[in-house]
């Protein structure tokens, strides 16, 4: 977000300001009073993100650590731009930002830019782009630079720059602003080849050879988009690179199709399979980590344990679980890649256990032979727990976060939720008759937050539609006054001979006005305004039918 930042300032300052008739630089009023609509309506679009995340910002864990590495040289963190070949300095930062424009066309969009100058090709006003775009890559690939006493000093004074403690993830912002202007440039240089083989006044020749560099810029520019697809299709998870896990998982997954799977992984990159199968991966992400309420019972040392499987791939990982406890599974079929583990020792998923062992003091892991498993149905945010006869002092506990918004119920009446070590839990009562407890996600600031993002889709909708405009012709057709209003007959006043101007060869750019658009525009945003208000409305259905999917019942699994 802070570099999001960081450019869109840039970028608003540079459009804000224009210079009028007389040479001076003035506010473009107009233009910052639609960036004040604009800035509502993201606000607005955004609350189901912003608002949760600003109220339950204590619960989640962000590292702040800052090492900064030795200075690069300033070229050669700018060639990671174009090198399609992993540095051997720093090969993961290839991960972030590695090869966005291939050499060859962008030595092409400089010598082109440069020539097409002076025949008028560029496109005018381009300058409010591409010299904030210019300065932002500037800023980013010198702070993507990492050591220097200037950013280590500014880290060390501002803590919220914490949050970018791998400094070399800077140009991953810079890279759009390098394909912003790489854009503008390949505009130029095709609307300029495709005016001079539209001219009149140029040879056939010319002509031709104008078309011949409009098509083979086009080339190119396919030629060059296809050369970084692989790049963005490995960074995105589509193309099948280190996908061996997926036979492995797939094969897990599908031997136990509703049953909560958690796998211990290896490494912080191999999680592209755990979302399509809905398997977890405990490794997480050690950038941010959801943080449970203060426990009431246990203490978050006892409840820190890793999950209670494992597939492994290499001997490092083999013998990592070995230390840890993991014990090898003969393979369920030969042909699969990898080796599957488990860890007798870790608790369950779900299981129960008297209060007496949630000390306060307690500090060692929570074992399996201390607790006893608990049969549970999970979907997703609703984990149903059944157990036979509880007795007195017994604790339900469930391996999830106990974040805010979690509420439970005993045998249909509410409860009061534990924080068992950061996880959620109930106590119980003796009975003797099976209590089934239910854990439930109900977050309502999620809930209130997302009625304030459909207001602001609907606001929007109204925007596009120019409704304001619309509403104000129809209370001018109701006005009394503009009805019975005489209406004087307009006088002809002789018109004065004008000479008419000489024929200009180059079109103008319309000059900026304060004033607001005429009423016409409300027909112009309709079809943009229709899309938008279908689209919420078509999203809000999807959300729903997937819900009712999600919350099918599933048979019990002890």
């Amino acid at each position: 977000m802070l570099p999001t930042a960081i450019g869109c300032a840039l970028l608003i300052a540079f459009h804000l300001f224009r210079r009028g008739v007389n040479g001076r630089w003035q506010l473009n009023r107009r233009g910052l009073r639609r960036l004040g609509w604009a800035t509502l309506l993201l606000l607005l679009l955004s609350a189901t993100r912003l608002i949760p995340q600003a109220v339950n910002h204590a619960y989640v864990e962000h590292a702040t650590d800052y090492f900064p590495n030795p200075a690069r040289d300033f070229l050669v963190v700018a060639g990671w731009y174009f090198s399609p070949i992993l540095s051997p300095e720093n090969p993961i930062a290839a991960l972030h930002f590695y090869y966005t424009i291939a050499p060859a066309f962008m030595l092409v969009l400089l010598l082109g830019r440069a020539l097409i100058i002076p025949v008028e090709g560029k496109t005018p006003q381009t300058w409010r782009v591409v010299v904030p775009a210019v300065a932002l890559w500037l800023l980013f690939t010198t702070w993507g630079q990492e050591g220097g006493a200037f950013w280590v000093w500014l880290y060390d004074t501002v803590p919220l720059l914490r949050q970018w403690r791998l400094a070399t993830r800077m140009l991953a912002a810079g890279a759009p602003f390098l394909i912003l202007i790489a854009a503008v440039w390949f505009d130029d240089l095709v609307n300029a080849a495709v005016r001079l083989a539209r001219s009149h006044d140029k040879g056939r020749a010319m002509r031709f050879a104008s078309a011949l560099a409009a098509i083979g810029l086009i080339a190119l520019g396919t030629w060059a988009a296809a050369d970084i697809l692989a790049n963005w299709e490995r960074e995105s998870g589509v193309e099948p690179v280190g996908r061996d896990r997926e036979a492995y998982l797939t094969a897990l997954r599908l031997t136990r199709p509703d049953e909560f799977i958690s796998l211990e992984e290896w490494s912080f990159f191999n999680y592209f399979d755990h979302y399509e199968l809905l398997i977890r991966t405990a490794y997480g992400n050690p950038d941010y980590r959801a943080k449970g309420l203060s426990p009431t019972l246990g203490t978050v040392a006892m409840m820190t344990y890793p999950a209670p499987e494992a597939v492994e791939f290499h001997g490092d990982q083999a013998r990592w679980l070995a230390e840890k406890g993991y014990v090898a599974q003969p393979s369920p079929d030969e042909h699969l890649i990898g080796t599957y583990w488990v860890n007798p020792s870790i608790p369950p998923y779900a299981f129960i256990a008297p209060e007496s062992i949630f000390s306060p003091e307690r500090t060692e892991a929570l074992r399996a032979d201390e607790v006893t498993t608990a049969a549970y149905q999970y979907q997703l945010d609703t984990i149903t727990v059944t157990v036979p006869w509880p007795s007195a002092g017994d604790v339900a506990v469930v391996t999830e976060t106990a974040y805010p918004g979690w509420q439970v119920t005993v045998n249909g009446q509410p409860a009061s939720l534990e924080s068992v070590g950061g996880l959620i839990g109930v106590r119980l009562a003796e009975s003797s008759a099976p209590s089934v407890i239910q854990f439930a996600y109900r977050p309502t600031i999620l809930t209130a937050s997302s009625l304030v993002t459909l207001a602001g889709a609907l606001l929007l909708a109204a925007y596009l539609l120019r409704l304001d405009v619309h509403v104000r012709r129809w209370s001018q057709k109701r006005s009394p006054a503009a009805v019975l209003a005489p209406v004087a007959a307009p006088v002809a006043e002789p018109v004065p001979a004008v000479e008419p101007p000489a024929p200009d060869l180059l079109l103008a750019a319309p000059e900026e006005t304060d004033e607001e658009p005429p009423a016409a525009t409300y027909r112009a945003g309709l079809m943009a305004g229709v899309i938008v208000a279908a689209g919420t409305i078509l999203a809000a259905a999807g959300a729903v039918v997937i819900g009712l999917l999600l919350r099918r019942k599933r048979p019990a699994k002890s």
